[in-house]
């Protein structure tokens, strides 16, 4: 498939077909990342990182545990 780069501001734009954008999950502000590869440009979808909620939305207080016992102070320690 051919496209036609526009002018868009102070940039240059591409209009990425329906059918494309479709298949790979983009639409309008979604992040990419540009890469320059064998002389052309390598356009793909960002990864995103996943927020502070995700992440520890499967930790549950049976999976953190609990204290754990080392012994007497050997030192000077302050138990």
């Amino acid at each position: 498939m051919n496209g036609k780069i526009s002018t868009w501001g102070n940039s240059l734009a591409l209009r990425i077909p329906r059918d494309y954008a479709q298949t790979l999950g983009l639409s309008s502000d979604t992040p990419v990342t540009l890469e320059l590869s064998q002389g052309g440009l390598l356009i793909r979808p960002a990864r995103q990182r996943p927020s502070l909620d995700d992440l520890l939305r499967g930790v549950t207080p049976e999976l953190i545990g609990g204290e754990e016992a080392w012994g007497q102070a050997q030192g000077q320690e302050e138990w």
